[in-house]
């Protein structure tokens, strides 16, 4: 295996098969905003393609935050516990492909409620991977 983890890779640490569907869905739902043409595609296409995407996504000069705002802006009905999750998937399995997280900052907005929750600057990362 390279340095560079497919979703294949990535998903192959997991056997719990819940955490498996949640994973490869987020993973399927992150490269379709970026990959158009996999809408036209039925579920076991995307998840053929998504091997080789996923690689190809990597091995581009991709400004991956800017795409990571872009994809939380995507799936921003949802709640703020599912939007966490979901960016702590692709964080995972970022990192495990070779991109380089020094820590994250979040900020959520809970529209419902005309609330706004940030992180304090010193409060430790949560969602890093070593």
């Amino acid at each position: 295996m390279t340095d560079k983890w497919s979703v294949e890779d990535f998903l192959s640490q997991y056997s719990n098969e819940g955490t498996l569907n949640l994973y490869r869905s987020t993973l399927r739902d992150y490269f379709k905003l970026f990959y158009p043409e996999l809408k036209k595609h039925d579920i076991r296409t995307i998840d053929k393609e998504l091997v080789e995407i996923s690689l190809q996504y990597i091995k581009q000069d991709k400004d991956f935050r800017k795409d990571l705002m872009r994809y939380r802006e995507h799936i921003s009905a949802n709640t703020p516990k599912t939007i966490m999750t979901k960016l702590a998937v692709l964080i995972r399995y970022f990192e495990k492909s070779g991109f380089s997280f020094r820590g994250c900052f979040i900020e959520v907005d809970f529209d419902s409620w005309k609330n706004r929750w940030m992180m304090e600057s010193e409060y430790p990362p949560r969602l890093t991977v070593n």
